[in-house]
């Protein structure tokens, strides 16, 4: 709607996406400024949507949220860190520069940008005003200390993912049109090596490749295969997740319990236990009940 100009496509998407969660009014009302920036003459309206959406989220997050947040709920999880409150949070985070950029910048969060960018070959740097529409996503995910925040996998990223994908198609137009300006042959070439880039970025970032060590037998290698050889053909199979594709033959196949799904074979991994190696917690597990 934002791309077309159509008032009425983008007030039925801000509703749409507000009813499905308050916080994104943060993201609707960046939407509502670059709508502004496209088409000039609707300039008024947009700026209404964008008073609309900050209104929206001034109410949640300053009255609906106090009010009904659980004692111990996202808040804590993300920003415990930063403050009991979303006053205190903001407060600390302008207060403490220096604290929240070495947060920003640390390693895991570095390669968690670069697992975004690099999939989409960079080419959303190339349209920052559609990428400029991410910011509360990102920002969120930045300063939170969850840790699932910082993976692409993890749906935190998932309301800034249509958005990043419209970044990449207008910087893609942008660097064509430059290519083709300077460089017409080399035009030609463009759509292959982006592809190129993207595959492998893609690759990269969601394996989280740092090194050839996942790629490499080992001692875990060597007992999966043990295991995998003792399930006859014709048995029904629960097994851990990284089990499960060496398995997939089987007629039924479920990951490892709970529940107990009264499969032929379970297969049950305590590796889990180095975790908490000294520590009373872990009968408090999801794994060690069914294990003992």
């Amino acid at each position: 709607a934002t791309d077309r100009g159509s008032t009425r496509g983008l007030v039925f998407a801000v509703i749409c996406t507000l009813l499905c969660r308050e916080d994104l009014a943060l993201v609707t009302a960046c939407i509502a400024l670059l709508f502004g920036h496209l088409h000039p003459d609707e300039r008024p309206f947009a700026r209404r949507v964008c008073a609309a959406s900050l209104a929206y989220a001034g109410l949640f997050f300053l009255v609906i949220h106090p009010l009904y947040a659980p004692a111990e709920g996202s808040l804590e999880a993300h920003f415990g860190a930063w403050g009991s409150s979303l006053s205190d949070v903001a407060i600390h985070v302008v207060t403490h520069p220096l604290e929240v950029l070495t947060h920003v910048l640390a390693a895991h969060k570095v390669h968690y940008l670069a697992g975004i960018l690099i999939p989409l070959a960079a080419l959303p740097l190339l349209a920052p005003r559609w990428l400029a529409v991410t910011a509360p996503v990102l920002a969120v995910n930045l300063l939170s200390h969850f840790p699932a925040a910082s993976r692409i996998e993890d749906h935190y990223l998932s309301p800034a993912v249509p958005l990043l994908f419209a970044a990449a198609i207008q910087g893609y137009a942008r660097m064509r049109e430059k290519l083709r300006a300077r460089h017409p042959r080399s035009v030609r070439w463009l759509p292959p090596i982006v592809l190129m880039i993207g595959f492998a970025g893609a690759a990269g970032s969601h394996l989280g490749v740092t090194s050839l060590r996942p790629f490499l037998p080992d001692s875990r290698t060597e007992w999966a295969e043990e295991v995998v050889a003792e399930v006859r053909p014709e048995e029904q199979v629960q097994a851990p997740d990284e089990l499960l594709p060496h398995l997939a033959e089987r007629h039924l196949l479920h990951r490892a319990p709970p529940p107990d799904r009264g499969a032929d074979v379970v297969i049950l991994s305590i590796a889990y236990r180095a975790d908490f190696v000294g520590d009373e917690s872990l009968i408090r597990t999801i794994e060690e009940p069914v294990v003992r």
